[in-house]
């Protein structure tokens, strides 16, 4: 069951205030409510707090796009190098990353039998005490085949 949004409107528990108005949404299990804006005294206050929130996802979703983009590109890049799919390639092309996360998502975005191939490779053929591999090695689980 995936997390259902939800909007109420209420009376506080002193009747001497207006109305209140919230959004929330349940947790997958329904066990937990989180609300996403704080209680509003009116419904102006309320369109505004939903405005805001419509921005930030939007905001969100131009970042996550972009950064998929980049992350599929480089994928495939790699992929297709030379018609090269090898994993000494793709280490190179992981200890070339700006960050660990980069390199982390970099490696995490290829299918899981590829990602074995290139761990084994790594942990066979690397030295573990230079350059990204350290962080390779402590990041690595070997249950799940990706980079945590």
């Amino acid at each position: 069951m995936a997390p259902s949004f939800f909007g109420e409107v209420s009376e506080p528990s002193d009747h001497k205030e207006n109305l209140l108005a919230q959004l929330g949404v349940y947790s997958e299990q329904r066990e937990e409510i989180i609300y996403l804006i704080s209680s509003c005294s009116s419904i102006e206050q309320f369109e505004e707090e939903i405005h805001g929130l419509k921005n930030e996802l939007e905001n969100i979703l131009i970042q996550v796009k972009a950064k998929w983009d980049r992350l599929s590109e480089s994928c495939n890049r790699a992929i297709n190098q030379n018609g090269s799919n090898d994993p000494e390639s793709i280490w190179q092309n992981m200890e070339a990353c700006d960050s660990d996360k980069e390199m982390i998502d970099y490696f995490n975005g290829f299918d899981e039998e590829f990602r074995k191939r290139v761990a084994e490779y790594i942990l066979s053929n690397v030295n573990m005490f230079q350059g990204k591999a350290p962080v390779f090695a402590s990041h690595y689980n070997m249950f799940t085949f990706r980079l945590e």
